[in-house]
């Protein structure tokens, strides 16, 4: 099968379970959020988000030589029919999506940006630190045996390398570069309970960061350069799965539920 020729728009379905989208930035100072919210509540609201919570989280920062609390007031946005929850504060924005519909990256995204840009217009010294992209997929499998007949051996290996034990957890992990943007890269497999039943949790869990002042607006502010970045973790997403597996994706048919779980239909 030809992966490079299939797009989102081939999968049915998904076993996508959270995306946290988040931008770490200094130069705001608390008393310049008020500017920040009267922009961001009316187009939040828009959006449909529909709850508001002012929250007071403490930061601890530890240097190995000295703690340091730090309290930080955070104003919390959600909307519950989509399953978005957007975090605002003087230091970073974090919107994360949990829902069992499948949610167009555009759609998000496209909040996400609109506040990042009322910083960057409204705060005079607004510089960028951080920009990152996670995706946290996971699905359920009833047989061991079956793990590699949905994904590929080469990230999800579950054979024990010692006769009469069998492998209960095993985890791959990599940080990948280009220069420019970094990913770090999780497969992971985890013996567990659904129920009463033992199923295998199988995880692909990726995230995708740009650390370059420069880097992170190009990101943030030109819609072709963020579509790259959310290319790169699809592409990561497609090689893991085997091309049974990707067939079954992009079906109409029903999953085996027995076989496994976790695999949602798009909506």
């Amino acid at each position: 099968m030809d992966r490079h020729s299939i797009s989102r728009t081939d999968l049915k379905k998904n076993f996508l379970k959270e995306i946290i989208m988040r931008l770490d930035f200094q130069g705001v100072l608390q008393a310049e959020m008020e500017g920040i919210l009267l922009l961001a509540k009316p187009y939040l609201k828009e959006k449909s988000f529909n709850r508001y919570e002012e929250k007071l989280d403490h930061i601890i920062n530890n240097d190995g030589n000295t703690t340091d609390i730090k309290s930080q007031l955070t104003y919390s946005f959600v909307a519950e029919s989509l399953g978005y929850t957007l975090e605002l504060s003087n230091t970073s924005i974090i919107l994360t999506v949990r829902s069992q519909n499948y949610s167009p990256f555009n759609n998000y995204a496209t909040i996400f940006c609109h506040i990042a840009g009322i910083y960057k217009t409204k705060i005079d010294f607004f510089t960028a630190k951080r920009f990152g992209l996670r995706k946290i997929n996971f699905c359920f499998i009833k047989n061991r045996e079956d793990i590699n007949k949905y994904f590929i051996a080469d990230y999800y290996y579950c054979e024990a390398p010692i006769d009469a034990y069998s492998s209960v957890s095993t985890e791959r992990k990599e940080r990948l570069s280009d220069g420019i943007s970094n990913i770090n890269l999780t497969h992971a497999i985890e013996e567990g309970q659904v129920g009463s039943e033992t199923y295998y949790r199988v995880t692909l869990d990726s995230d995708i960061y740009v650390t370059n002042q420069h880097e992170i607006e190009k990101v943030v502010f030109q819609e072709e350069v963020l579509n790259q970045i959310n290319d790169k973790l699809f592409a990561i997403y497609v090689k893991g799965i085997t091309d049974e597996f990707l067939v079954q994706l992009m079906s109409d048919d029903e999953f085996d539920t027995e076989a496994i779980l976790g695999v949602e239909i798009n909506g």
